[in-house]
């Protein structure tokens, strides 16, 4: 997984679970604006927010972030 999807699936996943437009927005213009992977940053705001993953496609897509970004 490069920067690049790495983005994109960050973004999903934010799109689908933030309903809070505020935050969602300031999370996706982090992720764009950055030039490395934040991926372990927006994974722990996901946490910290209270963020409910509620399918297992999803939560395979977290694992493999993590896995090669966390």
């Amino acid at each position: 997984m490069d920067k690049q999807e790495l983005d994109k699936n960050i973004i999903y996943l934010l799109d689908k679970y933030y309903f809070d437009e505020n935050r969602k927005n300031h999370l996706i213009n982090e992720v764009k604006n950055s030039k490395n992977p934040i991926a372990k940053y927006i994974l722990h705001e996901m946490k910290k927010d209270s963020v409910k993953v509620d399918n297992e496609l999803d939560g395979r897509l977290i694992k493999e972030i993590f896995f090669h970004f966390g």
